[in-house]
């Protein structure tokens, strides 16, 4: 939420009044009146666009394990630097062979049966791009 309804203290003409916290001076509680138009522009800079989520509480640094997953991070980290290096892998040649090494999946094997391996038998060109973007494609 942009700002919480206690915040509102009220409204003097055409101006809107509500409190904010001046961090800068010590966190004192402050009123502060903008003009109705101005107040809405910044209250909507807030608001999310039709079908997109505001991705808050996620993470390591989500509020809900952050110091667990912080301590766990820095024990990982710690192992790591007193570790010796492992050897580098031969370098990888083929992007084939890159997916069978890393997910341990063989890109090849059909799909449908799972036994046959899938050949290459030509080349399908490149679609122009139109210059609309994925996004604006996906919005009605």
């Amino acid at each position: 939420m942009a700002i919480s309804n206690h915040r509102l203290v009220r409204m003097e003409g055409d101006h809107v009044v509500f409190t904010w916290r001046d961090r800068a001076d010590h966190d004192r509680v402050k009123e502060m009146a903008l003009p109705a138009d101005e107040f809405l522009r910044r209250f909507l800079l807030h608001v999310l666009p039709d079908r997109f989520v505001r991705i808050r509480y996620y993470g390591l640094l989500a509020n809900r394990n952050r110091q667990e997953d912080l301590t766990r991070c820095r024990g990982l980290l710690a192992e790591l630097s007193t570790a010796p290096p492992s050897p580098s892998p031969d370098p990888v040649t083929d992007w084939r062979e890159l997916m069978q090494r890393l997910p341990g999946v063989d890109p090849t094997l059909c799909p449908k049966c799972g036994q046959g391996h899938l050949k290459p038998v030509g080349e399908i060109a490149a679609v122009p791009s139109t210059g609309i973007g994925l996004l604006e494609r996906a919005l009605p």
